[in-house]
């Protein structure tokens, strides 16, 4: 039926990896959907990766996907890998995880991000483009770096 077809497409579109590298062989391998990792959360700040390193001989050979942990995780703590590059700012993250992943990311990161301090961050202003990155310097500069006034030349936009 249509409706299976489309659901089927759908969660391929979502849950699909791209595996451009895996241990065993060079170059880009393709995409893969892989159960278990479908199942972990995004976070812009994760604790996890996926690796893939190329199991069994000849043709039968097929990428296996692991986890790698990255950072410290607590007990009861949530695993979460990135659907994206965590490189980009606030916005552009959120807007490429809407049109590819259909949710609006709200991990701690980008909540932080969205803040008057967050956005007159020196570090999270290095890494915006000089389109974006001329305007928020010059609030910097308007504002003192003071994030009470940030958010009100803010708000006044």
């Amino acid at each position: 039926e249509l409706e299976v077809l489309v659901g089927v497409l759908l969660q391929q579109q979502v849950n699909a990896c791209c595996v451009e590298e895996a241990q065993g062989m060079e170059g880009a391998v393709g995409e893969g959907i892989f159960l278990e990792g479908s199942l972990l959360n995004h976070s812009c700040e994760p604790n996890c990766q996926f690796m893939y390193r190329i199991c069994g001989p000849g043709e039968g050979a097929h990428p296996m996907q692991y986890v790698l942990c990255i950072s410290d995780i607590g007990p009861g703590e949530e695993l979460t890998v990135s659907y994206g590059d965590t490189a980009r700012p606030v916005w552009e993250r959120r807007s490429r995880f809407e049109s590819s992943h259909w949710f609006r990311c709200q991990c701690a990161r980008c909540e932080r991000e969205l803040t008057p301090g967050g956005l007159l961050d020196p570090s999270a202003l290095a890494r915006v483009g000089d389109k974006h990155g001329r305007a928020l310097r010059s609030l910097l500069g308007a504002t003192s770096g003071d994030p009470t006034a940030a958010a009100a030349a803010i708000r006044a936009l």
